[in-house]
């Protein structure tokens, strides 16, 4: 989906003429294009990965989760949350 809007974009504007005036070889041009948007594509993947990963970390440990569990065991919990 990406690639089509990268290359539909550059028709609709006509900005395609002075690219492949530039590098009239189309093979070369969309090779290019395409080293590109993968280099793009895969270091934002892999920030959003990081971040996703560290953010879920993040959650996992914190001490809210155990004040939680410990509140919710505890004798005064109610029935629903005790399994009694």
């Amino acid at each position: 989906m990406l690639g089509v809007l990268v290359i539909t974009s550059e028709y609709s504007t006509g900005s395609i003429q002075t690219s492949l005036a530039a590098v009239p070889r189309r093979g070369r041009f969309l090779a290019a294009k395409a080293t590109v948007l993968t280099a793009v594509s895969l270091i934002t993947g892999e920030a959003t990965a990081l971040t996703v990963f560290l953010l879920g970390q993040a959650l996992i440990s914190a001490p809210a989760l155990t004040r939680t569990h410990r509140i919710l065991t505890s004798q005064n919990a109610p029935a629903d949350f005790s399994g009694r």
